[in-house]
């Protein structure tokens, strides 16, 4: 009988199933002597990985496989506290890393110092630290090394990690210690000759911190940790190669690829552009000449099996984020497990808190602890991300702790949750809320900004979850969430994806055969098409099928809607005299029903229509009906539409003051535009307001402000991705010059 009593375990539960040995390594992939050489004692520490594979394969579940678990951890703690002085043979085909060397040398400089090298699993901590220590060693410099076990249930003592490192250095027997003090002493007074150490894959401050005494030395630290407590060190987090370094990388190890070819240019995005992951891609295609960069491209491509098909030989990416995993709190992975369901590049911890169904400040504290592991890091905003192989590696994990039943819960609570807080926040900016309780207009007003932020930040995850509500037939929801977005959608046209959410709220509208809604929303879908697209021909499909759909709905508000919606593309289009009919028609209806939010867009789309024709004074008299209408407190609709209405009325006073040759008059009401606009953080307003106040001091011969006007204008409209307002600005900044005579 074995001594490992994992061993015994193991044996006990291949007998109970009945399976041989031969059986058990052709279920779990490991090999005959393994298996063997565990059971008999011979292998008392086996990977985490194996375990794994053999429980899979003993079909343990729950507690039972907890216990599996939990014996073959309890039997790698038994190792001993050393630290290995094996230093990995450095890189000859080292790439990149060029910013990351030069922070490196000036941080740390050439008299002594210490550096942290910390970040996610395959990150190439190790290497860098070892390339490092080549660049910087001089002839008079000796690199040491010891691996610190950081992460194995038992790491290296502060003591071992001392002596290990005093053993590597001329005449050992000089600094033998046996307690901490003594060695840190002898460390300290070593001044034989300049030091480079590596310390690598540290767990923990205690480990390294007696090596920061030799004031002289030069320690390079790598581990999967910040080390917080660690003073007087300077930190470097390393990141994924550039784009272009991970090509050259693969191209180095793989000699069918090249930097720059769309094969290699996709591998490296698939791989992360992850140094261990881009190494076992590299290498799998380097020792398979039957395979093509399309093959191992066919296996990467399938998220289920990318992290499988990232193995060769003893490289794996697994092996590398299961030492970090083991270490975990079952709190911490539950957390990882949910964090894989999100679908955004960064997410708050609000949503995987939502998700689980336990409090913010639970989901932040394991985070936390995520974090410490390099598994998931920080973001701008308070935000986080996970590295999309991580992400792959948690969706794993969870799946194998929970049933497909269970996981489906999960996703269903992120799916509500999420459209329930988008229907919340975008309801802040609807009018009907507003004025619903007049008398908490003010608070609202207060918590829009809030509502906004959190709208932009996580349109990634309620972008996905409305396309899952879509999916699963939840078309009510859909159509909740798509028309709380509404108005919502002006204020931040910069996004390009409204034409998304509003052709999965008209599909849900027809899958529930609701005329009204599809009248709704088409109009929506209209304004997308226009606004994000430019795509005219198809805004006025849109358009048309909405007013047929309103009107057999007998609905007349979207009757007016829809009138308007075909106004404002007949006016980009040119057809100024159908615009101008179905704009009074909106008018009308608008009026005819004190439509607070309608009058005046029907209003300011008359004016823009009559610019066209150069009727500058009916134009003005229209614009300025407008802004008396949302100025008057009797009529004014919510705040933030007012307060949009306002900016498109100013500029359309001022484009009729220009045409009525009238600067000053032009300049007043495109400044009110301007501050109005930047107010509200409307990027389209600001860039057709300073093209306005260009017209104007260009009117007045002041060259040197309009052109300055014009660049801010170009700039703005760049910046929103908007080619047709920046082409208009550009062309302004620089006309071309009259022919001569």
């Amino acid at each position: 009988m074995s001594q490992n009593p994992f061993g015994a375990m193991l044996r006990d539960r291949r007998v109970a199933r009945d399976l041989t040995l031969e059986a058990l390594s052709e279920a779990s992939g490991v090999s005959e002597r393994g298996i063997g050489d565990i059971e008999r004692g011979v292998s008392v520490a086996p990977q985490v990985r194996t375990v794994r594979l053999l429980a899979d394969a003993l079909q343990l579940r729950g507690a039972e496989r907890e216990v599996f678990l939990h014996t073959a951890r309890s039997v790698r703690q038994q190792r001993r506290e050393v630290a290995s002085t094996v230093m990995p043979t450095p890189l000859a085909d080292f790439v990149g890393r060029i910013d990351e060397l030069a922070r490196l040398r000036s941080a740390v400089g050439d008299s002594g110092g210490a550096a942290l090298l910390w970040g996610a699993p395959g990150i190439g901590k190790t290497s860098l630290a070892l390339e490092a220590a080549r660049l910087f060693a001089d002839e008079g410099a000796r690199v040491l090394f010891a691996d610190l076990q950081g992460l194995d249930a038992r790491p290296a003592s502060p003591l071992a990690v001392i002596q290990a490192i005093l053993g590597q250095v001329a005449r050992p027997e000089q600094f033998v210690a046996t307690d901490l003090g003594a060695a840190m002493r002898l460390w300290s007074e070593d001044t034989t000759r300049r030091h480079i150490v590596v310390l690598d894959n540290a767990g923990s401050e205690a480990q390294v911190r007696p090596l920061l005494a030799n004031p002289g030395a030069l320690v390079i630290v790598t581990s999967r940790r910040p080390l917080s407590g660690l003073e007087r060190i300077h930190r470097l987090r390393i990141d994924p190669l550039a784009q272009s370094e991970s090509e050259v990388l693969l191209a180095s190890l793989a000699p069918t690829l090249n930097a720059g070819d769309p094969h290699t240019r996709e591998l490296a995005q698939l791989c992360g552009r992850i140094p261990l992951a881009l190494r076992v891609a590299g290498n799998r295609l380097a020792t398979r000449p039957d395979w093509s960069a399309e093959d191992l491209l066919f296996r990467l491509r399938n998220a289920d099996t990318r992290l499988d098909t990232l193995r060769a030989g003893d490289l794996e990416v697994k092996n590398a984020v299961d030492l970090s995993y083991e270490l975990l709190s079952e709190s911490a992975r539950s957390l990882f497990g949910v964090c894989s369901l999100l679908d955004g590049s960064t997410f708050s911890a609000d949503l995987p808190a939502a998700i689980l169904q336990v409090s913010q400040r639970t989901a932040e504290h394991s985070l936390d602890e995520l974090i410490e592991l390099a598994l998931v890091e920080t973001s701008a905003g308070g935000r986080y991300r996970m590295h999309d192989l991580l992400r792959l590696y948690g969706r794993d994990r969870l799946d194998e702790a929970l049933g497909s039943r269970e996981v489906a819960t999960l996703e269903k609570n992120k799916v509500s949750w999420l459209l329930q807080r988008t229907f919340e926040y975008g309801q802040l900016f609807e009018p009907d809320t507003q004025e619903a309780i007049p008398t908490e207009r003010r608070a609202i007003e207060e918590e829009q900004p809030a509502a906004r932020a959190w709208l932009v930040a996580n349109a990634e995850h309620w972008l996905a979850a409305l396309r899952a509500a879509h999916a699963a037939g939840l078309h009510a929801d859909v159509l909740r969430v798509a028309d709380s977005l509404h108005w919502f959608s002006d204020l931040w046209l910069k996004w390009g994806n409204w034409h998304t959410v509003f052709r999965l709220s008209v599909s849900s509208a027809v899958a529930i055969a609701d005329r009204s809604e599809q009248a709704r929303h088409l109009g929506y879908l209209s304004w997308a098409d226009r606004m994000e697209r430019w795509d005219l021909a198809q805004s006025l499909v849109h358009a048309e099928a909405a007013l047929d759909a309103a009107t057999s709905a007998d609905d007349a508000e979207q009757i007016a809607w829809s009138h308007m919606y075909i106004a404002e593309v007949q006016t980009a289009t040119g057809e100024q005299a159908e615009a101008q009919r179905h704009a009074h028609a909106a008018a009308e209806l608008f009026e005819r029903m004190r439509n607070k939010e309608g009058f005046p867009q029907a209003l300011l789309t008359l004016s823009a229509s009559k610019l066209f024709e150069a009727k500058f004074e009916e134009a003005l008299i229209d614009a300025e009906r407008a802004a008396a209408w949302v100025e008057d407190p009797a009529t004014a609709p919510a705040h933030n539409i007012a307060r949009h209405a306002l900016v498109n009325a100013r500029i359309g006073m001022a484009s009729a003051a220009l045409g009525t040759t009238q600067p000053e008059t032009a300049l007043a009401a495109a400044h009110a535009a301007l501050q109005a606009a930047e107010e509200l953080d409307l990027a389209q307003g600001a860039g057709l307001a300073h093209l306005r106040i260009g017209r104007a001091h260009r009117m007045n011969g002041d060259e040197e402000s309009a052109r300055a006007a014009f660049a801010r204008a170009a700039e703005t409209f760049a910046q929103i991705g908007d080619l047709r307002g920046e082409t208009v600005a550009r062309a302004e900044l620089d006309p071309p010059l009259p022919e001569a005579d």
